[in-house]
Formats: C-alpha cells, structure tokens, sequence
C-alpha cells in the first residue's frame, strides 16, 4: 500500500476505511485530492475491497478546498485546473463499481459536501453541519456540486442552499433529502455496520455500478442510489 500524507486506509476484511487527515479541518488541498485520485484508481483494481467508507480525522469530516490555495490562483487557466482536479477525483469516485459510504462526523461544508454527494451512502448525525458557503466568498462550487446538489434535493432547495451559503445540520438534511442518521449516525462504525449489509462477493469485474443501475438520486446526506 502507498504511503499517504493525507489519508488513513484500512481493511477489515473486504471493508476499506479511507479517513482523510489534514488537521485541523481536513482542508481539500491539491495534495489531498492528488492523494485521493491515486488511492481511487488503486481501489478501482482490488478484487479484495467490496466497500470504500469515508470520514474525517478528528472532529471535522471536510471543511470544503484550501482557501488560501484559492486565492493563489491567478488567471483563468489555473482556476480551471483547479477545478477540473476535483471534478475529476469525485466523479471516479462517483463511478466506482462497488457502494461508497460517508460517514459524515463532522462539518462538511463546500468540497466536502460535493465529495460526500459523489458516495452511494451518506450517513451524518445531528452534530454535522453540511452546507455549500462559497458564495460567502463570492464563488460557486466548483466541483460538481451545483448538478449533484440538484438532483438530490431538488432545484429550488439546491439553489436556496447554494445562493445563502446557509449551513445545515443532519436532521434538517434528512428532512430534505432521507439522510440516515440515527445514534452513531456519521461514525466510522456506523459505515462499516452498513458496508457489512452492503459488501458485494462477486467477482470484482461482475461488480455492480449504483450509480448506473439504479438511475436515481439518493438524499443529501442519507442512503439511497448516487445523485
């Protein structure tokens, strides 16, 4: 297995944890996503993982993109390659052939949620604050999440949650869109007791895809087929 900077992977048995460590906020830096791309391709490949669970180190799950990388960015060109990193990474992970889960266990706000809305799953409990505040910075989500946002919860909700940057917490995202919470909703183990449901034990090129068999949206931060 690759040494990662940012990532924590583990396996129990055909469970695979990924938790993305960049403290304090878990910041989706260029590194970070670069790291994420890589692992992603090494996961498309193992026969062995039949399901990927994502979270957050610490406190937080993703806090949205590096800012002060944001504001680096001079010109055009560069603001397109930047965007086009995470449009990237969270599409192949919206395109795995095996169920994706966030547990969601923290804030999860801006790129954090766009990632979240690229998995199969999405568990967060009442503490999560889930949200897309770029426009607060006078940008729009740059990694997809204007599209999967609005086939999730619908246009006028996505464009209400986009246009006030306003933050929400686990049960309000399952009023609007079938969240799964419940007590340890948003934990590590809260995942693995639903990869353990989920896990998959066909051969890895029988594998099915969610996200094109099923031809539906899934709610914001709750289970049901990928946006």
């Amino acid at each position: 297995m690759p040494d990662y900077q940012y990532l924590g992977v583990t396996m129990e048995e055909k469970v695979c944890l990924l938790t993305i460590s960049n403290p304090p906020a878990n910041l989706l830096s260029k590194g970070v996503l670069t790291e994420i791309n890589g692992f992603l391709d090494g996961v498309a490949k193992d026969p062995n993982v039949k399901v990927l669970i994502l979270t957050g180190a610490g406190t937080f799950f993703v806090v949205g993109a590096d800012i002060k990388e944001i504001s680096e960015i001079s010109g055009a060109a560069a603001g397109q390659e930047a965007a086009t990193l995470g449009q990237k990474v969270f599409n192949k992970l919206e395109r795995l052939p095996i169920p994706t889960i966030a547990a969601i266990n923290g804030h999860c706000l801006g790129g954090g949620n766009e990632m979240v809305m690229a998995c199969t799953i999405r568990i967060a409990n009442e503490r999560s604050r889930i949200g897309q505040p770029e426009i607060n910075l006078g940008i729009m989500p740059g990694f997809g999440g204007t599209q999967r946002l609005a086939r999730i919860v619908g246009k006028s909700k996505a464009l209400e949650l986009n246009l006030t940057g306003d933050m929400i917490n686990g049960k309000t995202a399952e009023a609007i869109g079938g969240q799964q919470g419940g007590p340890g909703g948003g934990s590590a183990q809260a995942g693995q007791g639903a990869g353990q449901k989920d896990r998959l034990e066909e051969p890895a090129g029988d594998r099915a895809d969610p996200a094109r068999d099923a031809g539906g949206a899934g709610g914001l931060a709750g289970g049901g087929p990928r946006a």
